[in-house]
């Protein structure tokens, strides 16, 4: 299976007991696995929201649906969401060293960084989106959620190839603009652009990702 090189079951079951935490968590999404500390009416119906791939159907408004034509997932009260956006740099630098021992490989490592980060996320039912930095568009995958996209996600992930020169402030500010609901945000590269990166990183906080 193309997912193979990345990790193996083994290496998937541990990765299924972990969670990702952030400072803040966004309020206005369903969650299953993750809930508030806070005591209150967790059934309470409190806002909607965007339907995303992976959704519980059950939370769908058909009405809202017959009207504008678009699926809105209604949110309770006292549940949260963490949106979790990772961002891989697929510029040839990361491509270092071509000859010799492949495990030796960055963009490997960073393929296998991404993917594990995305299937821990997928494992807690977070919101995950994953796009590429580098030449040319960006090619996003997601937002997705649920244990059902984490061999899709980790073949979409594996077939992705270095290529081209990557300016980091400009993909990144692009991505703040783009990138939907603010969340955790990894930004897995080696930083090597010409440019520099502080400026879209600062476009990202903000906009309020961590």
């Amino acid at each position: 299976m193309a997912d193979q090189k990345l990790f193996d079951e083994k290496t998937r079951r541990k990765l299924e007991q972990l969670m990702l935490v952030a400072s803040r968590v966004r309020a206005g999404a369903m969650k299953g696995e993750r809930r508030s500390t806070k005591r209150g009416t967790s059934i309470e119906f409190a806002d909607y929201r965007d339907y995303a791939r992976g959704d519980d159907l059950r939370r769908l408004d058909w009405n809202i649906y017959a009207r504008l034509e678009r699926p809105f997932i209604k949110l309770l009260e006292d549940e949260e969401d963490l949106a979790v956006h990772l961002l891989i740099d697929t510029s040839a630098s990361m491509g270092w060293p071509q000859d010799g021992d492949k495990n030796l490989n960055k963009f490997l490592y960073a393929q296998r960084l991404t993917a594990g980060l995305a299937y821990i996320s997928l494992a807690t039912n977070d919101r995950l989106t994953l796009s590429t930095l580098g030449e040319g568009r960006p090619l996003q995958y997601g937002p997705i959620r649920g244990r059902g996209y984490g061999l899709a996600m980790l073949n979409y992930v594996s077939t992705l190839q270095t290529q081209g020169i990557v300016d980091l402030n400009t993909a990144l500010k692009n991505y703040a603009v783009r990138g939907g609901r603010p969340g955790l945000c990894f930004i897995v590269s080696d930083l090597m652009s010409p440019n520099g990166f502080q400026e879209g990183v600062n476009a990202l906080l903000g906009k309020g990702y961590e």
